[in-house]
């Protein structure tokens, strides 16, 4: 018996959320630069006139570490973006593959699994969190988002060498090499930071469709720890000459 074909998919990004992701993420690095600056020239001053004690050193030393880090995060965010925002911005699944308009064409039989995880509890958790919580919410407006689709092929070198776009090609996170010398690389995708509700679980439906259809391994998470015990069964157990696993 023939197995029915899955109707053909396709979504586009939420042009308003894109646009408040892009406002924010540069208003984060704007505020982080104009911080930076203060801090360094803070620290130039007090090492040429000898005023500040040690404590105040290293307390410069933390706010500079802390802006440095909200820089690099604001790239990484910009460039995982862009796996679904480039080009022309649309995601499409069909019978052959899936298209992400950062990287293009993956066809299924390169995929390894599809995984999701869903943040949104922990987040509001650490919302509750002084301090931590405005800095949460700002980094959500920014383009974080809370559902976070992985998938993960077989052959990640190949899949960063003919991506469209270099930005996205390089939040391909590869993984050492197996037996048969091909790194292992996952490819993250938020999806609600640039879809709406609606959208992101049609997403999440079709890929575990397809998935299914095909029996790549595919699980929705509510615990990042459990989710990285999963997938590290398909990248990492090799390693230790367990052998790729199954199922």
């Amino acid at each position: 018996m023939t197995t029915p074909r899955l109707p053909d998919f396709e979504v586009r990004v939420e042009a308003t959320k894109v646009d408040t992701a892009r406002r924010w993420n540069a208003a984060l690095v704007i505020a982080a630069l104009a911080v930076l600056l203060a801090v360094v020239a803070g620290i130039v001053a007090m090492a040429a006139t000898g005023f500040g004690s040690w404590v105040t050193f290293v307390l410069a030393g933390l706010l500079a570490t802390l802006c440095l880090a909200v820089l690099w995060t604001a790239r990484s965010r910009t460039r995982m973006l862009r796996l679904l925002t480039a080009g022309d911005a649309v995601l499409r699944a069909d019978d052959t593959g899936i298209r992400l308009p950062g990287l293009g064409e993956i066809q299924w039989d390169e995929v390894v699994f599809v995984c999701v995880t869903n943040h949104r509890a922990r987040t509001e958790r650490l919302r509750r969190v002084p301090f931590y919580g405005w800095a949460g919410r700002a980094a959500i407006r920014a383009g974080n988002g809370t559902i976070l689709c992985e998938l993960a092929v077989r052959d990640g070198v190949a899949l960063r060498a003919r991506a469209g776009d270099a930005g996205g090609a390089d939040r391909v996170t590869l993984y050492p090499a197996w037996p048969d010398g091909l790194r292992r690389g996952t490819v993250p995708l938020l999806l609600d930071a640039v879809y709406d509700e609606l959208d992101t679980q049609a997403t999440v439906k079709v890929l575990f469709a397809q998935a299914a259809q095909r029996g790549i391994p595919h699980a929705l998470f509510e615990q990042l720890p459990a989710a990285m015990m999963w997938k590290g069964r398909y990248l990492d157990e090799i390693i230790a000459g367990a052998g790729p696993a199954r199922g």
